[in-house]
């Protein structure tokens, strides 16, 4: 899979140890230097510094072809923001339909 994580902090670094290690393509994105470095000195992973709420931030990451984006940062502002201009959402009639777990099971 192709993974795009923004936020270089512990939850995302977690993550993308954890998720480079299954083998997936991990793009992780962060706006600190210092993470940044971090994250592409420890982990098996491309790294990406910049605002995670930029659209051409976003469109560098990957963010129109990853089949996974998670947003770790510390702003729940931003994390919102991160469903960029190339990701399914309610107004391009493309949002993912809502599963639930377990299914249910209909009779």
């Amino acid at each position: 899979m192709n993974i795009l994580i923004v936020g270089a902090g512990k939850v995302g670094s977690t993550l993308a140890d954890y998720l480079s290690r299954e083998n997936h393509n991990v793009t992780i994105i962060d706006n600190d230097d210092e993470a940044i470095h971090r994250a592409s000195d420890t982990l098996d992973v491309m790294c990406i510094k910049g605002p995670g709420a930029a659209p051409s931030v976003l469109r560098e990451g990957g963010a129109g072809e990853a089949d996974l984006v998670l947003a770790t940062t510390n702003m729940d502002e931003v994390n919102m923001l991160c469903w960029g201009p190339n990701i399914p959402s309610p107004a391009s009639g493309t949002w993912p339909t809502p599963r639930t777990w377990p299914p249910s099971r209909r009779t």
